[in-house]
């Protein structure tokens, strides 16, 4: 009844320099996509929705550097732009919430719910 091995993840809580845009989850050719682009949602700390949905962003800019010979990060900051804004929405509920008191939760899911929903609109 031992545990054959113990596992874990680490998450780099990369959500202020992203929204602020100290960090830049993209470099010449080199477009980084979902956790490792630091989209990861504050407070739940889900990446899946986010992860594909700048997984599918990225085509736009591989396609266009590609045929324009251009780096890719010329254009995946701006094709990027609605995953990271839903981050800084999460990150805006996240920062406010040790403020709100606990009989808000209907608004908080309601925020929480528009900010998945606008994340994954595939435009």
């Amino acid at each position: 009844m031992k545990p054959l091995w113990k596992d874990g993840c680490a998450i780099a809580l990369l959500h202020e320099a992203l929204v602020d845009g100290s960090f830049v989850p993209c470099r010449d050719n080199g477009l980084l996509v979902g956790d490792a682009g630091g989209m990861v949602f504050p407070i739940t700390f889900e990446g899946i929705g986010s992860a594909l949905k700048s997984g599918l962003v990225a085509g736009e800019p591989i396609l266009e550097a590609n045929k324009n010979n251009v780096p890719a990060s010329s254009v995946y900051g701006k094709t990027v732009r609605p995953v990271i804004d839903a981050v800084g929405q999460f990150l805006k509920i996240s920062n406010a919430l040790p403020r709100k008191p606990q009989r808000d939760v209907e608004s908080l899911s309601r925020q929480i719910t528009e900010a998945y929903l606008k994340t994954l609109e595939i435009k």
